[in-house]
């Protein structure tokens, strides 16, 4: 294997481990980073962990964070798990905020806002389940936290007040069609 470590610190920090491509000259692109684990012919292939250290006061943090553009689009983020050829589940994508003894962490996720003055919208939240070949498709599921002691969590779904002009977002609950059988029904409960 090959190793990098920084030096560590009996009294006062550890060292710092950098790795980076330089800025580019007058022309050109900077160089890319490429952290990559090998593939392998059995078994499973190597993985790639980023983690920071434990803490006494508060924990190190992760950023993962693209650079804007000047002329062109902002870049991309992608977070994608991997398929299988196999008749076994694919991958899972995990996000999820820390619990505490106070309060438990936010999961915030928000899209880009439009900040020209030329009529452009902001950006959209898409949450699409997969579709099913052969069986259902994927369920969409939105839930608040149960209270053990207290209240369960409120679920809020609305659109924000309009602007000087123009009229407030729309909310739309639609089941879809069929050709065979009862479409979905919309079932309004209270517990």
């Amino acid at each position: 294997g090959v190793s990098i470590s920084s030096g560590s610190g009996t009294a006062t920090s550890s060292g710092a481990v950098v790795v980076q491509s330089p800025d580019a000259g007058t022309s050109g692109v900077s160089g890319a980073l490429t952290f990559q684990s090998g593939t392998t012919s059995a078994g499973a292939s190597g993985s790639i962990s980023l983690t920071t250290g434990v803490a006494t006061t508060v924990g190190g943090a992760i950023s993962l964070s693209v650079g804007s553009g000047t002329t062109g689009v902002g870049g991309n983020i992608g977070l994608t798990a991997g398929t299988t050829a196999a008749v076994e589940n694919g991958g899972y994508v995990n996000i999820a905020a820390g619990g505490g003894a106070g309060n438990g962490g936010n999961v915030v996720i928000t899209a880009g806002q439009s900040t020209t003055a030329a009529p452009k919208h902001g950006g959209h939240i898409v949450a699409t389940a997969g579709t099913g070949t052969a069986g259902a498709g994927g369920d969409v599921s939105i839930s608040s936290g149960s209270g053990t002691a207290t209240s369960s969590g409120a679920v809020l779904i609305q659109s924000p007040n309009a602007g000087t002009s123009g009229v407030s977002g729309a909310l739309t609950f639609q089941s879809g069609t069929t050709s065979g059988g009862a479409s979905g029904s919309i079932s309004l409960t209270t517990g």
